[in-house]
């Protein structure tokens, strides 16, 4: 069964034995502590509870130690026959083409939210990966979750492929499905609200997880007919079966748990992880052991530092398996924060943009870090698309999406922050599919919507029209309307 670890030390399982966050026993015989209702996550891979105890049983997951001794023999020949028949550097280059990746999508949070970037809010593991790797300034989302996830999964320009809020085509190619044909474990875990259509005139069957390429799921928000609360006392399902969780329980906690598990399971094969976040999206609540506060500044501000513990909490198991260099951990949202926040950045408050099409919309933090790999603590002013992150997983999965891609293989950036990637973006933006288009396109100062507005980037997130071109605002005028004319129908 497996574990879930709160944030006061407290297990829940079903089982008379448990683990602490790094896969250790804790041996504890009291049941008692089971608060997830019996029979209601069931789970007979005992590798995904049994952590090895030797570096490379984490590397190639040949034989726990409770296995025969022949195996165990084995295990202990394999590892030394590899090591003296391959060339070092031909393994270790062997590897790092082929790292284990972990997407983690936050919901509804833009720059302002995140302190490397100069919020107000501190957020000291986000900071950490910032430290260790690649911090993107010019990182762009859609406005809305849907269009966003859309993107992220396919690489495709919604006007290619969005066809409602809360619907994923089944027909569509995921960079999960690249993934997994290449060999690798696959999981997503957290928000999915893909799986069917929100408009009722439009009954739209969309992706399940399994669909989309990921072998191993758990989610909430499957379909629209049985949402439920996220947060306490969940409504989540796992690989097809729906929990039974208490009240008391807090979504976030399981979740963050059971990617825990993946990441200690079956290290013979590469494993791909999106990390489909709660927070920080409304509703604004408490988040365990935070002091009562009807305030939803302090609630948001509180769920942002929950959000970072937990990624904390990825970081250090990833760490304590010793596969940190060969793991690619990127960080991002799916758009900016809700309007109803206002958080300072860099001293400044600015409000948050989501559904709109400013900046405060769309502008995201980006952060990627691969110890080694990734140039530790470096910057880039590259223009960077969220669509970006499929073929970059494709290419280093060694597979290939099926065109056309819109999304351009950051594979360059990643090892040279002074690197371009776009020139230009373009958005075609419907909230549903009952919504007429919003279609734009934008560079890292000047945006030009098809119906003509062309605006300039103000300093808090907001967009001025261009009064006074110049030759600057003109290249960037001509720029845009080519950019537009890729997608016009």
């Amino acid at each position: 069964m497996p574990y879930f670890t709160a944030p006061n030390a407290v297990r829940y399982q079903c089982d008379d034995s448990s683990f602490d966050e790094h896969g250790k026993s804790l041996q504890s015989k009291n049941a008692s502590n089971c608060t997830i209702k019996p029979g209601a996550i069931g789970d007979n891979r005992k590798s995904q509870r049994r952590y090895l105890q030797q570096e490379w049983y984490n590397i190639f997951g040949i034989v726990a130690p409770d296995r025969p001794l022949v195996l165990k023999m084995v295990g202990l020949l394999v590892p030394a026959i590899i090591a003296l028949t391959v060339p070092h550097s031909a393994f270790a280059r062997n590897l790092h083409n082929r790292p284990n990746i972990i997407v983690i999508l936050a919901d509804d949070m833009g720059i302002e939210s995140v302190g490397s970037y100069g919020s107000e809010i501190d957020t000291p593991n986000l900071s950490r990966l910032a430290n260790t790797g690649l911090q993107v300034a010019n990182a762009h989302a859609m406005p809305l979750c849907t269009p966003s996830r859309v993107r992220l999964l396919t690489g495709r320009e919604n006007s290619r492929n969005f066809r409602d809020f809360g619907h994923l085509d089944e027909r569509e190619q995921t960079f999960a499905q690249v993934a997994r044909t290449a060999g690798y474990r696959t999981l997503v875990a957290g928000k999915w609200q893909l799986a069917s259509g929100w408009e009722p005139t439009l009954p739209l069957l969309g992706a399940s997880p399994g669909v989309a390429g990921f072998d191993d799921y758990i989610v909430h928000n499957l379909t629209r007919q049985e949402v439920g609360s996220r947060y306490w006392g969940p409504t989540l399902y796992r690989n097809g079966e729906r929990l039974r969780v208490e009240d008391k329980i807090y979504g976030s906690d399981l979740v963050n748990a059971h990617v825990l598990d993946f990441i200690g399971a079956d290290h013979g094969k590469p494993f791909l992880i999106f990390y489909s976040m709660f927070e920080p999206h409304d509703p604004f609540v408490l988040t365990p052991g935070m002091e009562e506060t009807a305030d939803i500044q302090a609630r948001y501000r509180g769920m942002v530092r929950y959000m970072d513990l937990l990624i904390g909490r990825v970081i250090d198991r990833v760490s304590a398996l010793g596969l940190r260099k060969d793991t690619l951990i990127v960080f991002t949202s799916d758009n900016g924060n809700d309007s109803r926040i206002v958080v300072r950045l860099n001293g400044e408050p600015r409000r948050g943009g989501k559904e709109g099409t400013t900046r405060a919309a769309t502008h995201v933090p980006f952060i990627a870090s691969w110890p080694g790999v990734v140039p530790q603590g470096s910057r880039s002013a590259a223009l960077v698309d969220i669509a970006d992150i499929a073929p970059t997983i494709a290419d280093l999965v060694g597979g290939a999406l099926r065109g056309p891609v819109d999304g351009r293989s950051l594979i360059r950036l990643l090892r040279d922050p002074t690197s371009a990637v776009h020139d230009t973006i373009v958005h075609t933006y419907m909230p549903t599919g009952r919504t007429p288009p919003v279609q734009y396109a934008f560079d890292e100062r000047y945006k030009l919507f098809a119906d003509g507005r062309f605006l300039i980037a103000q300093g808090d997130g907001s967009e001025a029209e261009v009064t006074k071109p110049d030759n600057a605002s003109q290249r960037a005028h001509e720029r845009l309307i080519k950019a537009l004319g890729r997608f016009r129908k």
